[in-house]
């Protein structure tokens, strides 16, 4: 169960950074109070901090369930689907060197959990 629970965060945390790329991407964000109350309406972003915000609840059983060496390395996986996830959504480039970046982060996360 605990297993079920560190994916589902994972999952939903992925789902929030998608969703405030997508947000992002649709508007004009200054740093200024102004901008950035508006960017915070927008939909795409509201939703993407929903997420965010179910994810760190859920994190917190991770947290609860896993030493914290094996539970935040673990996060990482999140990188190899968000890179991949970011190619199909928002046509953003693959090359070698983010393969070979995939695999140590896989092959780090393997280690660390045996």
């Amino acid at each position: 169960m605990k297993y079920l629970v560190m994916i589902a965060a994972m999952v939903i945390a992925i789902a929030g950074q998608m969703f405030l790329k997508k947000g992002v991407s649709n508007i004009n964000l200054n740093p200024n109070l102004g901008s950035i109350v508006s960017a915070i309406l927008t939909p795409s972003l509201l939703l993407g901090f929903f997420f965010y915000g179910i994810s760190a609840i859920l994190w917190l059983f991770v947290l609860k369930s896993f030493p914290l060496s094996v539970a935040y390395p673990s996060l990482s996986l999140t990188y190899i689907f968000v890179l991949f996830l970011s190619a199909i959504f928002f046509n953003e480039s693959l090359s070698l060197m983010k393969f070979l970046g995939v695999f140590l982060i896989f092959g780090g996360v393997v280690l660390i959990n045996r």
